[in-house]
């Protein structure tokens, strides 16, 4: 059974350690992940600290649930595997001399709300539209898509009526 992750962690003081932690955080506390999104066991996060060149701390590792959502073919839930490849920086305040392309989580005091991290880092990972491949989603495949030769465009002839008028 893996070890249950605490709510917050010190970064500085792991990062200084060489730190690493691995554990799991169970569903229940994972309340924001609704709607069309269900967690169905407990994320999963290996999770390494270390100070970079600079003496930024960064943190790099992975996070991994269990979730459910809804396919928008068929409007079934589907089980889906997240897995989170996770590499930021680790800063008091968001500070915009930061070079671009860095993702930055903001520790204010150090202090790194675990728990809602890797939710937030779960709710990003969600696919934007769920859907079952083809083969398997229990939604109509006869129905082609109507072609656009044969749809009504109420503003074609706009442009003509503009050129008219003026």
């Amino acid at each position: 059974m893996a070890t249950e992750l605490p709510d917050e962690v010190d970064c500085r003081q792991l990062a200084d350690e060489l730190g690493a932690i691995s554990g799991s955080i169970s569903a229940a506390r994972l309340a924001r992940i609704s709607g069309s999104f269900r967690i169905t066991g407990s994320a999963n996060a290996e999770l390494d600290f270390y100070r970079d060149e600079r003496g930024r701390v960064i943190i790099n590792g992975e996070i991994t649930a269990p979730i459910e959502a809804v396919c928008q073919r068929c409007l079934e839930w589907m089980a889906l595997e997240l897995g989170v490849s996770v590499h930021v920086v680790a800063l008091p305040t968001m500070d915009d001399d930061e070079p671009e392309g860095l993702d930055i989580v903001a520790v204010p005091g150090g202090q790194l709300r675990l728990a809602e991290w890797v939710e937030d880092e779960i709710l990003l990972a969600c696919p934007m539209i769920p859907a079952h491949d083809t083969a398997s989603c229990s939604a109509p495949q006869g129905a082609a898509p109507e072609s656009t030769e044969e749809r009504h465009k109420p503003f074609a002839g706009l442009a003509d009526l503009i050129d008219k008028r003026s």
